[in-house]
């Protein structure tokens, strides 16, 4: 199997930026005149600017489809995004654009970071390109499994400055399809080598009662308590076999919706 980078990008300050940001997403003025609705998903999805300093994309709960799929999370998709975005800033920095929830015009929605000229998506990214990003790919589909992502498309993936930034984390922290383990898992993780900041990260996240606790905390306030509990069951498992270095192909069925709980993978409703 083809070998990974060992180590993924590293930002040092990439914590104080994205504390920073967030404060600027919830006070900054926002030019009501300019705003744009964004075209291309069943949802509302609105380009927000903020003059001089940036713009952010705009998901208000009020204009939200019902998903007939994920029933538990009818207009609350929002929070799942900043849900998300707490998970990334947790164990993967950098990873997902700050989020934050913010009341515009009375509607209560997340706001999220533009991400201004990204070179492209995933999908129009070539062989070449996507095997220098490998690592980062690896971290995504963990990533993605630790919040229970089920809507990860290439399209949602962007590169910029050789990162890759994965935007749209609404449909994440559901119950449905609990016996689905995401796709992408097989595709970037399974015979490969692990990059070593992630193990450290993982391991780092795990022997801190402070940062569990945070992360707890703060989810609490987004999800449901028993969603956050197969959480951090998941952030185990993947620690137990990012611990080990490499994952095969036998260890895919171990990464299941909750491990260790003898609950039905259906859930009732």
């Amino acid at each position: 199997m083809d070998a990974l980078p060992r180590d993924l990008p590293q930002n040092p300050d990439i914590l104080a930026i994205s504390d920073s940001r967030e404060t600027e997403l919830l006070t900054l003025p926002i030019d009501e005149g300019r705003t744009k609705n964004l075209i291309g998903g069943s949802n509302i999805v609105q380009l927000i600017y903020f003059g001089g300093d940036g713009n952010g994309v705009f998901k208000p709960g009020r204009g939200e489809d019902t998903l007939w799929e994920f029933p538990e999370s009818h207009r609350l998709l929002y929070k799942r995004e900043r849900a998300a975005y707490l998970v990334s800033k947790a164990l993967h920095p950098g990873l997902v654009p700050p989020t934050i929830i913010r009341t515009i015009n009375g509607a209560e929605g997340s706001i999220q970071d533009f991400i201004p000229d990204p070179k492209r998506t995933l999908r129009e990214t070539g062989d070449g390109e996507k095997e220098a990003v490998r690592g980062q790919l690896f971290e995504i589909a963990i990533f993605d499994y630790v919040v229970w992502n089920k809507d990860r498309k290439p399209e949602n993936l962007f590169i910029k400055d050789r990162r890759v930034i994965a935007i749209d984390n609404g449909v994440s922290f559901n119950e449905w399809l609990r016996g689905w383990i995401p796709e992408n898992l097989s595709k970037m993780v399974a015979g490969r080598l692990i990059p070593t900041t992630l193990a450290k990260q993982y391991d780092s996240f795990l022997t801190s009662d402070e940062k569990q606790n945070r992360l707890r905390e703060a989810l609490e306030e987004l999800v449901p308590g028993k969603t956050i509990d197969a959480m951090f069951a998941r952030i185990n498992q993947a620690n137990k076999f990012l611990a080990r270095g490499k994952i095969s192909w036998d260890d895919m069925n171990d990464f299941t919706y909750h491990p260790g709980s003898t609950e039905s993978i259906w859930p009732k409703y």
